[in-house]
């Protein structure tokens, strides 16, 4: 089933959108001025934030494809529905998986891994959240 140009262009404002808000506190700590007082190293740079931004918008994009054609195949979508939901979380592990590795192979600047890998975890399944639920939500 085909989507249409209307369709698009919302699956890529929400990713846009989706991304922006979940990298917000990346972003702030990225200009904000040095603190002494916090014990924590934050090792980002620039491009491997745009890396982070646009991978995320990609798999939101993605994510928001997948949801919008697996939901309009239905009649009626309702949260029991548990192909869709496995899948949708499938693709987040597979892509948490190779994004994590694929960074940490490009910019290998780590901190703390552990970190790293939930908080890479959280907002790839925020993101894949708030994405079923704004195209559940343009759907109906």
């Amino acid at each position: 089933m085909n989507i249409s140009k209307d369709e698009n262009e919302t699956i890529i404002y929400v990713s846009i959108f989706t991304t922006l808000i979940i990298s917000i506190p990346r972003l702030l700590i990225l200009f904000a001025e040095p603190n002494p007082s916090i014990d924590f190293k934050w090792d980002f740079n620039i491009v491997e934030v745009i890396f982070q931004i646009f991978y995320q918008i990609f798999f939101c994009y993605l994510i928001g494809l997948i949801a919008i054609k697996k939901i309009k195949n239905k009649f009626s979508f309702n949260s029991n529905n548990v192909f869709i939901v496995c899948l949708l979380f499938l693709i987040t592990f597979i892509f948490w998986y190779l994004g994590s590795n694929l960074q940490l192979l490009i910019f290998n600047s780590l901190y703390n891994k552990d970190l790293f890998l939930k908080a890479y975890f959280f907002r790839l399944f925020l993101s894949t959240v708030v994405i079923l639920t704004t195209i559940k939500l343009l759907l109906h």
